[in-house]
Parts: C-alpha cells; sequence; structure tokens
C-alpha cells in the first residue's frame, strides 16, 4: 500500500511539472493581444504563437521579443522593426514564414538561424548582422536587402556593400 502512494505521488508530480514546463513554453497571452492591439510588443514572449495573416505592418518587435516557433505563415510586417528579435532555435522550434512580407522591415541583428523563410518578401529590409545560418530562403525576395555582416546561410559573413546578395 505505502508503494502505492508513492507511486501515486510521484505521477501527480511528474503531472505537475509537465504542466508547468509546457506552460513555460507557451506565449504569454496578454502580450499577444497586446500586440495585436497596438502593434506595440518590445522584449514579449510570442514563442509558439500563431501570428498566420495578422496585419503588423509597422509592429515594434524589438528588445529580443521571442518570436521562436512563432508562426508567421503570410503575416504581414513590412516596415516592423524587428532589431535583436529571436526568430531561430530552429532545433527545437520550428519558425514558419513562408510567404510572409516583412519588406522594409528592420532586422538588425536579428537571430534567425533555421527560419524557415521561403518565398518571404525581405525587399529592402535591413538585415545588418542578421544572423541567417541555416535558413530557409528558397524564392525569398531579397531585392535591396542590406546584408553587411550578415551571417548568411552556410554561416559565412556577408561583407560590407553586400545588398541583394551575400558577397563573401
Amino acid at each position: 500500500m505505502k508503494g502505492l502512494k508513492v507511486l501515486f505521488g510521484l505521477i501527480v508530480a511528474v503531472a505537475g511539472f509537465s504542466v508547468l514546463a509546457a506552460q513555460a513554453w507557451a506565449f504569454n497571452a496578454e502580450q499577444l493581444a497586446k500586440l495585436k492591439l497596438t502593434k506595440q510588443c518590445q522584449g514579449c514572449d510570442l514563442t509558439d504563437a500563431d501570428l498566420s495573416d495578422a496585419r503588423l505592418q509597422g509592429a515594434d518587435l524589438t528588445g529580443q521579443t521571442d518570436l521562436s516557433g512563432a508562426k508567421l505563415n503570410r503575416t504581414y510586417l513590412s516596415n516592423a522593426r524587428l532589431n535583436n528579435a529571436l526568430l531561430n532555435y530552429a532545433e527545437m522550434y520550428d519558425v514558419h514564414m513562408s510567404g510572409a512580407d516583412l519588406s522594409n522591415a528592420v532586422l538588425q541583428s536579428a537571430k534567425m538561424s533555421g527560419a524557415d523563410l521561403k518565398s518571404a518578401k525581405l525587399n529592402n529590409a535591413d538585415l545588418y548582422r542578421a544572423n541567417l545560418s541555416g535558413a530557409k530562403l528558397d524564392n525569398a525576395d531579397l531585392t535591396g536587402a542590406l546584408l553587411d555582416g550578415a551571417t548568411w546561410t552556410d554561416g559565412s559573413k556577408c561583407k560590407d556593400g553586400s545588398v541583394g546578395k551575400c558577397i563573401k
């Protein structure tokens, strides 16, 4: 009987820890609501949030806003500020940005390693010192994109003067 109580207590403890761990990796619902209402969310935790098809033109997501695992398919982020945003951790999350509009967005020092940017519009985006290692850029539009000092998909650095393509 004592063994069953210990086993039951262990099961309850593991279940409780699992719930807490799941909550720790989920986005902050209040911050997500704030973003949708004001287009302002500096330093927010939007981990795993679904922002597919959201209209967030000109949004301010600076200050290490965490978009790890966020679904940003066809999201409109043109003219948005995403300096230092976290869009990486592809080995733990899957960042979906297929078809997103990031034209004229400021992504200076954004961490985008492993991000799925297939068919994304990055024309005239500022990717100065952004980390794109392992990112998927198939059919992405990089026309006029500033890539000075960016870490390219293969891990190499883009030289100064890299506009529209990475000059190594």
